[in-house]
């Protein structure tokens, strides 16, 4: 069973509780702020104006269920319920190091490549701006990949990172 995100966690730490109330608020804020976004998309004239709307209520229901996720585990983690942890712990010392940084550099130069063949293409959909939303759209999937790999999840030298039975350690 899911734990209620809106109950704060029993026992919780003053930074812990400051933290779980600014994250499940902003999940209310961004719930607010989705349904503008699907009124606007349905209430215009303009199919172009419909679509980007679309596109940023697309993103902005991703960081709400992220956003939620982090008040679950969050939750979880003071509450000492393993169970509910929406979020996993980092829990590379249960794999191969050198596979996962194997893969990890063969996903990183794919993202390059593709990187390279955005850039490009946006290039070349220059002659279509102001007729078309494509530049646009190819600008939104040229950000998406530098919001991720600003610190990859791969990152296996666990020296510095909390211990698989630590929680979440204030700032």
């Amino acid at each position: 069973m899911e734990s209620d995100a809106g109950t704060p966690p029993q026992g919780a730490s003053i930074w812990e509780r400051e933290l779980y109330e600014h994250l499940t608020g902003h999940v209310q804020r961004e719930g607010e702020l989705l349904s503008k976004y699907v009124d606007a998309a349905t209430a215009t004239g303009s199919q172009a104006f419909a679509y980007v709307v679309r596109m940023l209520a697309a993103d902005e229901r991703r960081h709400h269920a992220q956003m939620g996720d982090l008040a679950r585990s969050l939750k979880a983690e003071v509450e000492l319920n393993d169970a509910e942890l929406a979020i996993p712990r980092l829990d590379f010392e249960k794999v191969d190091r050198e596979a996962v940084l194997a893969i990890t550099r063969e996903l990183l130069e794919n993202e390059k490549s593709d990187a390279a063949a955005l850039r490009k293409l946006r290039q070349d959909l220059k002659s279509t701006e102001g007729a078309t939303l494509w530049g646009l759209i190819v600008e939104t999937m040229q950000r998406d990949p530098r919001q991720l790999h600003h610190d990859t999840p791969a990152r296996t030298d666990t020296a510095d990172t909390p211990t698989a039975s630590a929680g979440p350690q204030p700032p």
